[in-house]
């Protein structure tokens, strides 16, 4: 597996073709300062991505999603836990759940608590 972190300075080519790969969400062509997406590949095949928001000492996780075929494999807990693990300075994670989609299991695992019906916190 290969993490690779798009940020401000990547290319909107390869943004678009990632684009390509996810119907769900539209992934900015331009990321601004404060947001990023890592995304994961096999072989050169997309997995899975992430996209969020690193504003001072808060990570704000945005996204997820993961190709139908590499579901259920841990994909997305890597992701995430690779992103709290390697950002400085960050004392807090947040994530909203949507109704009904099950990603609360995944944050759950990772420590996050609710605070609210549908806001997850960690405190790091």
């Amino acid at each position: 597996m290969v993490l690779r972190l798009f940020d401000k300075t990547s290319d909107s080519k390869e943004l678009k073709y990632l684009q390509s790969k996810i119907k769900e969400f539209r992934v900015p062509i331009k990321l601004r300062n404060d947001q990023y997406i890592l995304v994961m590949t096999l072989n050169n095949e997309y997995v899975s991505m992430t996209y969020y928001h690193q504003h001072n000492n808060l990570i704000e996780i945005c996204f997820i999603h993961t190709d139908l075929k590499f579901r259920k494999q841990g994909h997305s807990l890597k992701l995430v836990s690779d992103i709290i693990k390697k950002s400085k300075n960050i004392n807090y994670a947040s994530v909203i759940i949507l109704p009904g989609c099950g990603s609360d299991k995944l944050f759950t695992k990772l420590g996050f608590t609710f605070v609210g019906e549908n806001h997850m916190e960690l405190i790091l």
